[in-house]
């Protein structure tokens, strides 16, 4: 009975008219009842132990209302079905897609259900060379930052700060945002998509092998330079621009440098 309920809902109600109270006070009405039927279906779900049916619940909920997290029902009946590299990475999408569409990143609340899932995962045993090679780049080139979905690159920055705070080796955190002549966020899609293609090449083709990118949101892009000086991110930044500017003299990029802080 919930499952035919809920695939009666397909989407905000006349999501063009919500200006009027009235369809707004519905909007909110319909969406709430929906909200309940997910919950109370996604619970019979898991206690009748039916995980496919689970999933295919997370996938309409997360397609008729998106970016309100229902995603982890997906992760969950992955998880419990021991689909791990599925898993895994459904847990990287979620977090560039979230980024990707509307430039933000999941709730910390979904990220520790994510997270939670992801330490539930059990590999089988296997040997140290095994799991090394299975941990090694597919494809290894002799130049060029090493790229990562946003989830590595956070990862990989808390552990930098670990690691520095015993070594003292400086991390800076460089931002790039695209910003067009007038210092204002580009907003053409088609430039959107061009430019950011672009921008991703120029920046690895001009930080070292050892240092680390993603992108975060349509426009900007994260950079970590470890054991660099403060003056060396200069060299970086014009490096970067100088690239970028021979394509797209029109295009400008806007650049944002912190320092990672060192608490002793």
């Amino acid at each position: 009975m919930y499952v035919k309920a809920l695939y009666l809902y397909k989407g905000e109600f006349l999501a063009a008219y919500t200006g009027e109270t009235w369809i707004a006070q519905e909007a909110r009405r319909y969406h709430t009842m929906f909200e309940k039927i997910i919950n109370e279906a996604a619970y019979i779900l898991r206690k009748r132990k039916q995980f496919k049916g689970l999933e295919k619940l997370g996938v309409y909920a997360a397609k008729v209302d998106p970016f309100n997290e229902w995603e982890e029902l997906i992760m969950e009946a992955m998880v419990e079905t021991r689909r791990y590299e599925e898993a895994e990475e459904l847990y990287t999408d979620v977090v560039d897609y979230y980024l990707r569409e509307c430039g933000i990143y999941p709730s910390s609340k979904l990220l520790e259900i994510l997270e939670k899932y992801s330490n539930q995962m059990n590999h089988a045993h296997e040997i140290l060379e095994n799991i090394q090679e299975g941990m090694s780049e597919q494809e290894e080139t002799e130049r060029g930052g090493y790229f990562c979905s946003y989830p590595v690159f956070r990862g990989i920055y808390q552990a930098s700060i670990r690691i520095m705070k015993r070594t003292r080796v400086p991390v800076y955190l460089m931002l790039c945002t695209l910003e067009d002549e007038e210092d204002r966020q580009v907003q053409s899609e088609t430039k959107i998509n061009k430019y950011s293609r672009q921008l991703k090449k120029c920046v690895s083709e001009s930080i070292r092998y050892s240092d680390i990118y993603t992108t975060y949101g349509k426009v900007q892009f994260l950079i970590m330079l470890i054991g660099l000086k403060r003056e060396d991110c200069e060299i970086v930044k014009k490096r970067i621009n100088r690239q970028f500017a021979k394509k797209n003299p029109r295009a400008a990029e806007k650049y944002h440098v912190n320092s990672i802080v060192c608490e002793l």
